[in-house]
């Protein structure tokens, strides 16, 4: 059943799930990462990336990014980390 898989946990401090770019792929791929809610649409990634040489993240860990939510083709609506937010 599709639907809003973050909504219910957005709390500020809660650990959730976004989705961050992975840049050097050939196509689209988002990455889903740990993150904690800061404020508003800014999260910080908390999930360490465990293979950085071979899967590099659009953002690091510890970085807080501002986030907007996106459609899937499956209908969920998910977090995809856009920008970097400077707070």
């Amino acid at each position: 059943m599709a639907g809003c898989i973050w909504r219910d946990k957005l709390l500020t401090g809660a650990d959730m799930k976004i989705y961050v770019d992975l840049p050097d792929e050939l196509v689209a791929v988002r990455c889903p990462v740990e993150a904690v809610h800061i404020k508003d649409d800014v999260y910080q990634i908390i999930q360490v990336n465990d293979d950085p040489e071979d899967t590099r993240w659009a953002f690091n860990t510890g970085a807080k990014v501002r986030c907007k939510a996106k459609t899937t083709r499956e209908g969920d609506e998910i977090l995809v980390a856009y920008e970097e937010a400077s707070i």
